[in-house]
């Protein structure tokens, strides 16, 4: 512990070179000297955060060709330590007696109780060895500790990178499916899942054969995603799984908590609009006229990227969402100004973004009248005089480019455009 930075690794080196001496047999084991090994394993264990994944794995050879219980234990640390999932550190390494040596450890430190178990089934899963095994300790010590991490991620390896073999597991041990599904449910009840155990637990259930309990999982685990901001999670859900919990999110919306830019990308334009369209709309109210808030440009971006989604899934009968949306978008152009003062001086409190916001939703109305015409004008026709006004102002001005307009306060900054609008 007195060491560090190159002596360690001096060390280190030394350590394990002369461990190798086939003249060191007193005491060693196939011609490797068992307490040498011992102490350069457990100095590379505690040197290992400092060192990369190439220097590890020149030294962990040697440690492992001895297949003591030291040894396996100091690996198995390292290896989840470094999280290396990939199995880059030991690679074919490890030999099948080798495996069944580290498989036996595992049961034994089970049944003793000696504790470290966790590490030692998650390496057992990464080198190859018995997924049964590893699968099994995992779930019995997720039943004590549901947000244990090291045994997650034993799951987590066995599913991305062991599929087959636990495919054929689960099929000869049905009842571990049960199991997995009782985990499950235990790390949803929690309530204070992160978001590493709600991805383990949706890639769980994704190995499981589809059914009343996962559907059940999926239900509560697309619901938790969204409080707790895991898109990545929440995207891989069934699709039914994401679109029926979008109603939980309502409140969060309407208070700009939820990132729209993410939730629209994962969900079709037509669902999220259904459940969602009106706090959407309400959302775009707000932020409008959210003056000082600094957020509200791009809050206001976002709404509008989804409502034009929307209009996209409706176009040809738009007549309905035009009739809603128009009532709200043009007071808040008249709320923010158009560039180049078009509209006359914008209102001092909706300071630099105002002109921004207005030209953003002045190219909405453009887009509507260009893909929606008839029932443009139906829903134009609806709005009272101040508005038609300002409606016919915006759309002259955007289509102009704001280049007739009254010379401008605001140094002639081009505002930001929506950008290409994705289906």
């Amino acid at each position: 512990d007195s060491l560090n930075g190159e002596s360690v690794l001096s060390t280190l080196t030394s350590q394990v070179t002369s461990a190798l001496k086939p003249a060191l047999q007193n005491g060693g084991k196939g011609g490797y000297n068992v307490p040498w090994l011992e102490n350069a394993a457990q100095c590379l264990a505690t040197m290992s955060p400092e060192l990369e994944a190439r220097t590890i794995k020149r030294l962990v050879r040697p440690l492992l060709a001895a297949a003591g219980d030291v040894a396996l234990r100091a690996v198995a640390g390292i290896v989840v330590e470094k999280g290396d999932w990939s199995n880059s550190i030991v690679g074919d390494a490890m030999e099948a007696g080798a495996k069944e040596g580290l498989e036996r450890l595992v049961l034994r430190t089970v049944r003793d109780g000696t504790g470290g178990e966790d590490k030692l089934a998650c390496f057992l899963c990464v080198v190859g060895g018995s997924v049964g095994v590893a699968v099994a300790v995992a779930v019995q010590g997720l039943k004590a500790n549901p947000l244990n991490q090291v045994h997650l991620q034993t799951l987590t390896v066995a599913v991305e990178s062991r599929g087959a073999d636990l495919t054929e597991f689960l099929t000869s041990n049905p009842g571990m499916s049960d199991e997995l599904i009782g985990v499950c449910c235990r790390i949803l009840r929690l309530g204070s899942a992160g978001k590493g155990a709600l991805a383990a637990v949706s890639k769980v259930a994704r190995a499981l054969e589809p059914g009343p309990d996962v559907d059940a999982i999926d239900a509560v685990l697309a619901n938790m995603c969204l409080a707790a901001s895991a898109w990545d999670v929440w995207s891989t859900l069934p699709e039914a799984s994401r679109i029926g919990s979008l109603p939980s999110i309502k409140q969060a919306l309407s208070e700009g908590r939820v990132d729209l830019k993410a939730l629209s990308s994962c969900v079709p334009a037509q669902a999220l609009m259904s459940s969602l369209g009106p706090t959407i709309l309400s959302l775009l109210s707000a932020s409008g006229v959210a003056y000082g808030d600094k957020t509200r440009a791009s809050t206001c971006t976002d709404c509008v990227r989804t409502l034009l989604l929307g209009h996209r899934c409706v176009a040809s009968d738009a007549g309905a969402l035009l009739g809603v949306l128009l009532p709200v978008m043009v007071p808040l152009i008249r709320d923010n100004g158009l560039p180049n003062n078009h509209l006359g001086p914008p209102p001092k409190a909706a300071g630099p973004e105002g002109p921004t916001i207005g030209k953003l939703l002045a190219s909405c109305l453009v887009h509507f009248a260009k893909t929606s015409g008839p029932a443009f004008k139906a829903a134009m026709a609806g709005l009272g005089e101040k508005d038609r006004g300002t409606l016919e102002a915006a759309v002259r001005g955007e289509m102009s480019g704001y280049g007739a307009a009254r010379a401008s306060s605001t140094g002639g900054q081009k505002p930001a455009r929506l950008g290409k609008i994705s289906a």
